[in-house]
């Protein structure tokens, strides 16, 4: 009887070795680790949309990355150990190509425009609902993440969600701080949904 059950298990080996060499191929769309990007996969800080912040006032890239490099590239970036979409710009326009997010994708991803440097990576315009978005965690989720990988939080929030400049914080701190006095107020409707405000909080 363990004669028998010992051919068996050998006959079936070739086929599980099968199985395994047709697996599916990795989605060459799929983004890619964005510490992995920078470190051995060729790209260089700005050659996608890392500078846009100032790139788009049309401020050569050299200078974008000699004012934001260290804060942007440095010390956010490159740390990244993840493969997750992030914001073009710190504004809150959603029907503007530049109101989503983005990240590197490998250089088979033909739907994907090329970089601007000389790595082969592309660069890609992020879908809701496809792709793994930062902007999808909760605040709490990306307030955690931020302390556990030693994150600026500010800067991590402006990253995630659309960053508001026209609500101010006057019209949003009762909502915020006093959440069941404003539950009727309908001023801040537009607020309901994450966003980061652009402006340092002075008072509280």
């Amino acid at each position: 009887m363990a004669k028998g059950l010992t051919l068996v298990a050998v006959l079936l080996l070739p086929l599980a070795g099968a199985s395994f060499l047709r697996q599916a191929p990795a989605d060459p769309c799929a983004c890619v680790n964005w510490r992995h990007a920078y470190d051995s996969q060729g790209a260089k800080c700005g050659d996608g949309h890392e500078l846009y912040l100032i790139t788009k006032t049309g401020v050569p890239r050299f200078l974008a990355g000699l004012s934001l490099g260290l804060e942007f590239c440095d010390a956010f970036y490159k740390r990244i150990d993840d493969s997750f979409c992030v914001n073009l710009d710190h504004t809150n326009a959603p029907d503007a190509w530049y109101g989503g997010q983005w990240c590197y994708v490998s250089g088979e991803c033909r739907s994907a425009p090329r970089a601007n440097g000389t790595g082969s990576l592309r660069v890609k315009l992020c879908t809701a609902g496809e792709d793994r978005m930062l902007r999808d965690k909760a605040p709490e989720e990306l307030i955690s993440w931020a302390a556990k990988n030693d994150f600026e939080t500010g800067l991590l929030l402006k990253m995630a969600y659309p960053v508001e400049t026209v609500v101010q914080w006057p019209m949003v701190k009762d909502r915020i701080l006093h959440p069941a006095a404003a539950s009727s107020d309908n001023s801040t409707e537009s607020m309901k949904q994450p966003k980061a405000l652009d402006q340092r909080l002075k008072e509280l």
